[in-house]
């Protein structure tokens, strides 16, 4: 399973080297993205951190650290150089890692189909971030030799973030792995708000159909 995120690195990232999807296409799947991923918060990882009500004060507790790392990060990035393509790689290099530490988590705190709908949206959501971030790179005169590198290092810790997340909740009580399942639900909140929705409605790259996807991805995961 932590082997997927890793691969929705390298495969998507290396096609855009060949072939740069539009505007409206991108703005479309980012719909698709957030919808898949609001969904499985809401049916797998909410239901999951309130299921013990002797845990509460841990879901509380771990959804405010995650606010608070969230925003932590939005004012880290604020703060640096975007515009440049070190300080965006440093960004994309946080998300990633951020979206592995999440799907090895829920390898542990959700069972079965319920995992799965939890890696495949984040997984949708890395594909399309990284093919923005290396079209951004292209159009900055980076080589495709050096893209490829950089999209194997982001691989690379992805993968690592994965087993991180997978091990690290293993060895946590009951009430810490609620904890971290809260907190991935403020991440992935933002994520779905902040990030996705905003850049899909950026300039004219919005369609009806694209808006459409967003409910066509939350409903994958009920029909499921």
């Amino acid at each position: 399973w932590t082997i997927i995120p890793a691969i929705a690195i390298l495969v998507p990232g290396l096609l855009t080297l060949v072939i740069r999807p539009g505007p409206r296409v991108t703005a479309a799947m980012q719909h698709l993205a957030a919808g898949l991923i609001l969904s499985a918060v809401a049916l797998e990882l909410v239901p999951e951190s309130i299921s013990n009500p002797e845990h509460r004060i841990y879901a509380v507790s771990g959804y405010l650290a995650g606010l608070a790392i969230v925003f932590g990060i939005r004012m880290l990035s604020n703060r640096t150089n975007a515009s440049s393509s070190n300080g965006l790689i440093a960004n994309v290099a946080i998300d990633v890692t951020l979206d592995g530490l999440l799907v090895g988590i829920s390898l542990v705190t959700i069972a079965g189909s319920g995992a799965a709908i939890v890696v495949g949206s984040l997984s949708v959501e890395i594909c399309f971030l990284i093919m923005a971030t290396v079209g951004t790179l292209l159009s900055r005169r980076w080589s495709k030799t050096r893209i490829t590198l950089m999209l194997l290092l982001l691989s690379s810790i992805t993968f690592a973030a994965g087993l991180g997340g997978l091990h690290g909740a293993r060895m946590l009580p009951d009430g810490m792995v609620t904890a971290a399942t809260a907190l991935g639900i403020a991440a992935l909140l933002y994520l779905v708000v902040e990030e996705l929705l905003v850049e899909a409605h950026e300039g004219k790259s919005d369609t009806t159909i694209g808006s459409l996807l967003f409910f066509v991805g939350f409903g994958i995961p009920i029909l499921i």
